[in-house]
């Protein structure tokens, strides 16, 4: 059954910031270090001769699939019964290879402090949590069922550490090239 529940999309000023607020509960690296790998990167495309100085080049960050953000992406799909929601990593890799399209991967590893998800009271806390379903509102609207199944997925492939619950949210940096 196709669900209801307004993507969090819908607002995109909405979406950047619990993008914003998901990201500093990330244990990765800081934007200047990414920022440096990301230079890495395309300079050893440079050297390998997979990229040009004319081509385009262009990057998504996306679910891996292998850490629990990604099984709660492909899981959340089929609880909501909405097989396009929450794309990961192979969803994306699997279209670029039907088209032709001409793309490098790289794993970043890390977890999120999901900690606050489990407060309802915690506005922050409920941000996370339409982030990680990417539906807005997402325990203000969501059936009871739903809710508790997402709930309990997060705290069984979550960790206690330091006062902290961590989640790990394995992420693919897809480099993807069009030659000019």
């Amino acid at each position: 059954m196709a669900s209801s529940l307004e993507s969090i999309y819908s607002d995109i000023e909405y979406y950047f910031y619990t993008y914003e607020l998901y990201g500093q509960r990330m244990t990765t690296a800081s934007d200047e270090q990414w920022k440096a790998e990301w230079e890495s990167i395309i300079k050893g495309l440079s050297e390998r001769a997979v990229v040009q100085p004319e081509d385009d080049v262009g990057m998504l960050a996306v679910a891996a699939g292998q850490g629990a953000c990604g099984m709660l992406f492909t899981k959340y799909r089929e609880w909501e019964g909405n097989p396009m929601n929450l794309l990961t990593a192979h969803d994306i890799t699997s279209y670029m290879k039907r088209k032709g399209l001409n793309y490098q991967i790289y794993l970043r590893e890390g977890a999120v402090d999901v900690a606050e998800v489990f407060d309802d009271k915690s506005a922050e806390g409920n941000m996370i949590l339409d982030f990680l379903v990417q539906r807005k509102d997402f325990r203000k609207n969501a059936r009871k069922e739903l809710l508790k199944t997402v709930l309990d997925f997060v705290m069984e492939h979550s960790h206690e550490e330091k006062g902290k619950r961590f989640m790990s949210d394995d992420e693919i940096e897809i480099v993807v090239i069009k030659s000019a």
